[in-house]
């Protein structure tokens, strides 16, 4: 009686440890498999560019669109930031299409 009252847990305990050791490799390789997490960006740091986008926008009668002075002054606007971060930066026009905006 003793027996089979405690094979059952035996059984039980062994496939537990099993399966709790099984589990860490299998948790450790997903966390090596997961990307790097994305920095989070708050409000304050964003701000202080959508106004100065915006001031750029409102010199040049709400424009900022490809063609325009909005637009050639809000990419200059993003490439001094951009440099003043740290990044290296290389302004290279493309070639367009469509018409120039009129302002």
């Amino acid at each position: 009686m003793t027996l089979r009252r405690s094979l059952p847990g035996l059984v039980a305990g062994a496939l537990g440890i099993s399966l709790t050791l099984s589990a860490v490799p299998a948790a450790t390789a997903s966390a090596k498999a997961q990307a790097p997490t994305t920095p989070t960006v708050s409000e304050q740091q964003v701000m202080p560019h959508l106004r100065a986008l915006q001031r750029i926008a409102d010199r040049n009668g709400g424009n900022r669109a490809h063609g325009t002075q909005g637009y050639a002054d809000s990419v200059a606007y993003v490439k001094s930031a951009l440099d003043r971060a740290g990044f290296r930066t290389n302004w290279s026009p493309s070639p367009t299409t469509a018409p120039p905006a009129t302002t």
